[in-house]
């Protein structure tokens, strides 16, 4: 954990540097002092309208385990996101798996389960998005260095997301085979710890549950996009409170950028990975580097005001706090 940490900190320092360097520190005061900040009351409702969208979709990719309660999907949801801007290495999501386990009743590993597919269908999700705009903003960019960027991005993105789907049916569809698969492939490991770490799979397993419902697949594909749909209007409002309109295709293509700079790892929140990708998209529309950067400090303070706000008032209500979670998460036998 402490080696994850020093590797996203020196990642996180690396791109602030490239997100500041030849800053006009000057020209930065002057862009966010004239700020239009009522444009980003739209962009944080739409925030807050994602997370609810989340809990949405979550509860149908949980109701083949159980059907669990809205309060607690947006619970479970907003804790974990919050904890993923406070917390190192993605801690959030093993919070969010813990937390609807604790609250339902269901298997961690198997909430868990449902917490990486949820994952898989957001990194398809956008990757449709990329494939649509950039063909959109292409014209007169043909040989863009940025775009050529995203591109490989997105194919390795695809390896990894077609790769994890593999490894998803294959512990669905043929458990046993794989369970002794995993048995030869890690069988220099001690009896006790092979075998434990065999059952959590077989757990995790418990939440990969096909979708058999065509209507319910329509509303998890229906949500999967409009949630997208919204986060990248969040970037549009983001960048009409600095003067910069983007078109549709521009603010996805933003948002796209965003999402593959924040699987980059990281210090929590994102930092550095997060706003070197929104600067850098922006300068790619022609806008100078000073509001581009006024922009991605903004945005990413709403970003962190919308999650900490929600994950605070759900652990006030349920007299929680982050170190309890990650201390019961941790002592969970399952």
């Amino acid at each position: 954990m402490k080696l994850k940490l020093i590797i996203g900190l020196a990642i996180s320092a690396l791109f602030l540097y490239l997100t500041f360097r030849q800053v006009d520190y000057r020209a930065l005061f002057v862009a966010l002092k004239s700020a239009d900040y009522l444009a980003l009351v739209p962009a944080a409702l739409a925030l807050y309208s994602v997370y609810i969208l989340r809990a949405g979709r979550w509860f149908f990719l949980l109701r083949p385990i159980k059907k669990t309660g809205f309060y607690n999907l947006m619970s479970a949801t907003s804790i974990g996101f919050m904890a993923n801007f406070v917390l190192p290495a993605r801690a959030g999501e093993f919070i969010r798996a813990y937390q609807i386990g604790r609250l339902e009743g269901i298997s961690k590993p198997a909430a868990f389960a449902t917490v990486v597919v949820e994952r898989l269908l957001d990194g398809l999700t956008l990757l449709v998005f990329l494939v649509v705009v950039i063909n959109s903003v292409r014209a007169g960019r043909e040989h863009s260095p940025f775009l050529t960027a995203l591109e490989w991005a997105g194919w390795l993105s695809l390896a990894m997301y077609l790769t994890f789907a593999v490894v998803l049916i294959l512990l669905k569809t043929r458990a046993a085979l794989t369970t002794k698969w995993l048995r030869w492939l890690f069988r220099f490991l001690p009896g006790p710890w092979l075998e434990a770490g065999l059952g959590i799979i077989l757990r995790f397993t418990d939440g990969i549950i096909l979708v058999k419902s065509p209507g319910q697949l329509s509303l998890i594909v229906l949500f999967s996009i409009v949630m997208w749909l919204l986060n990248g209007v969040c970037v549009y409002f983001f960048g009409l409170a600095f003067g910069v309109s983007l078109s549709a295709a521009g603010s996805l293509l933003v948002l796209v950028a965003l999402t593959f700079g924040i699987m980059l790892p990281s210090a929590p929140g994102f930092v550095g990975t997060y706003h070197a990708a929104f600067v850098y998209t922006f300068m790619f529309f022609g806008i100078s580097k000073e509001p581009a950067v006024s922009a991605a400090l903004v945005s990413h303070a709403v970003q962190v005001l919308v999650a900490t706000s929600l994950g605070v008032f759900f652990l006030a209500r349920e007299h929680l706090s982050l170190r309890k979670l990650l201390k019961a998460d941790g002592d969970s036998p399952d």
